[in-house]
């Protein structure tokens, strides 16, 4: 072979090894016109279709195939992975039961920003994390249901007897009087920084920085005068839009057993028409708490029936939970702040029946924001 025809050949390599090389430039790996080297033909160089760098074909760049942005794969657009607001697939039963380890509770919990539970045990009020117990105050009086402020503080009802008041606590114990408000039983925080209070004759509005009182709903019994055919006004939340506020009774009205009542409210969480009964058949006449989760279902806790009731935006009603102990059964129903041990899907109990200890209850969805 003459060293002509070598150069000639090494030439023709040296152009197809270029042109090879411009080849792999454009892609290498599939039969795609999009510059990358992934096969996908999206311009970037993740596999799929659709452009964002992900692995997945849904666009939402999260690296699983829910569309929902987040990277669990559950549809509900954050990264818990528990799928909680599939509000048309909510368990038939809780998915979980158990007493906590050294959570103590009467008539009322709360948790706070620092992922503490705090509750009463009839001697003082204390905040349980990680398994250590801190008393935060004495309560020689007990307390009934309670609130975390942002900042810290606790405002919870006393004796709902006629002794009963309003009460601040702060996280350093200092303990001071906000108003009197006999029978005060369910207390819960609105989005306007107002508590609201269910004291058996009235549902009330109490402004924390003037300590104003304002009646929303009246006509109710006092909690010695309650009877079977009276109304009377123990527990409640908001709706997740707030446009509507239940209330549980510790009584019913011509007879009809467990009724929860409904007030509509406008954008500024006035009244809007009158009290509605929402729903009936609601375990007896013993309301001790109430929760709403983000979907708009109630879970109540009822005396008598010694259960918890779900009741769907729609007012049906459904058995849940019925507890296993004859009588010791839960008062204040919350869901849990979702921060450290404390379950964002579970409903929180005290058990004053049963040596104030705390039930946890998976739900399977969270509460209202």
């Amino acid at each position: 072979m003459t060293e002509a025809i070598i150069k000639s050949q090494f030439k023709t390599l040296i152009l197809l090894s270029a042109l090879a090389c411009a080849a792999c430039n454009t892609e290498t790996t599939g039969a795609n016109t999009d510059g990358e080297s992934d096969g996908g033909g999206d311009g970037d160089s993740d596999g799929d279709s659709d452009g964002d760098g992900d692995g997945d074909s849904d666009g939402d760049g999260d690296g699983d195939s829910d569309g929902d942005g987040d990277s669990d794969g559950d549809s509900d657009g954050d990264s818990d992975g528990d799928g909680d607001l599939n509000c048309d697939n909510l368990p038939d039963a809780p998915l979980g039961v158990k007493v906590l380890d050294k959570a103590s509770g009467w008539h009322g919990l709360a948790f706070n920003a620092d992922g503490y539970i705090i509750g009463d045990n009839l001697e003082n009020l204390v905040k349980v994390k990680e398994g250590k117990l801190t008393v935060m105050a004495k309560l020689s009086d007990g307390s009934e249901g309670m609130v975390a402020l942002p900042n810290g503080d606790i405002i919870a009802a006393t004796s709902y007897m006629s002794s009963g008041s309003m009460i601040r606590i702060t996280p350093e114990g200092s303990i001071s009087t906000i108003t009197a408000l006999p029978d005060a039983y369910g207390v819960i925080l609105g989005p306007d920084n107002k508590i609201y209070v269910a004291s058996y004759s009235k549902v009330s509005r109490l402004d924390l920085e003037t300590g104003k009182l304002e009646t929303l709903v009246d006509g109710g019994v006092s909690y010695d005068d309650a009877t079977s055919e009276s109304i009377s006004y123990k527990s409640l939340d908001f709706s997740p839009d707030y446009s509507k506020l239940y209330i549980g009774s510790a009584s019913s009205q011509t007879k009809k057993d467990g009724v929860v009542y409904v007030l509509n409210l406008d954008k500024d969480l006035n009244p809007v028409g009158k009290l509605e009964v929402f729903a009936t058949g609601v375990g007896q006449v013993l309301h001790d708490g109430l929760a709403v989760d983000a979907c708009g279902n109630l879970y109540v806790t009822e005396m008598w029936a010694n259960a918890i009731f779900r009741i769907s935006p729609a007012g049906e009603v459904k058995k849940l939970y019925e507890y296993e102990s004859e009588g010791k059964y839960g008062h204040a129903v919350i869901f849990g702040s979702g921060i450290g041990e404390w379950r964002k899907d579970a409903i929180y109990l005290p058990l004053p029946y049963d040596e104030n200890k705390v039930l946890e209850v998976i739900v399977g969805v969270p509460g209202r924001k």
